[in-house]
């Protein structure tokens, strides 16, 4: 969940609201596999992208896998869950905003509230759905990994970085940007 004064301070330098960004000098690259890519190409050892091609191939197959299984399912779980816990969400939302915005977020609330359920969480059977596409992405990546340590190959590669970064909000690490607070719903700290 990306807070709305981020997003609009994104704007100066990113296209549209997709996270993440990488700030770079005056350059801005958005979106993970479009960082990965820049990365590779400014700092190109050691490289996250695999020089094999059949390896190359899995890890983008697994970067856009598990973006749609991890990264989308668990947005539609939390933020059905969550959706009960107002207060939350807008901790969420306005956490780094200014005290003044922060004050008048909640006039603006149930239209944000309202987008989150339309555009996110849709129906409970699109939120079943999500939880089987997310359950099944747990068990691929547990089998990918009983006897590797990547994902892909012998080293640390794009795929790992990409499940990685999918799985911190669950797994919530003290290095993570966001001010976490704990989650009120019992259900959604299963998760992590």
């Amino acid at each position: 969940m990306m807070p709305v004064t981020h997003l609009i301070s994104l704007r100066r330098y990113a296209q549209g609201p997709t996270v993440p960004v990488l700030l770079d000098d005056n350059k801005a690259v958005q979106g993970s596999s479009q960082i990965i890519d820049y990365l590779d190409y400014k700092y190109p050892s050691p490289a996250l992208t695999p020089e094999n091609a059949g390896d190359r191939q899995l890890c983008l197959e697994i970067e856009q896998t598990m973006d749609k299984k991890i990264g989308e399912s668990i947005r539609q779980i939390f933020y059905f869950r969550l959706h009960a816990y107002p207060l939350y969400l807008r901790h969420c939302f306005t956490h780094s905003m200014p005290l003044l915005k922060r004050f008048f977020f909640p006039l603006v609330y149930p239209l944000v509230r309202s987008r989150i359920y339309n555009g996110y969480v849709i129906s409970d059977s699109s939120v079943a759905h999500s939880r089987r596409e997310f359950e099944s992405a747990m068990s691929e990546i547990e089998n990918a990994l009983k006897h590797n340590q990547y994902l892909v190959g012998n080293t640390f590669s794009r795929a790992d970085l990409s499940v990685a970064s999918m799985l911190s909000m669950l797994v919530m690490p003290s290095q993570h940007p966001f001010p976490w607070i704990d989650i009120p719903d019992a259900e959604t700290r299963t998760y992590y």
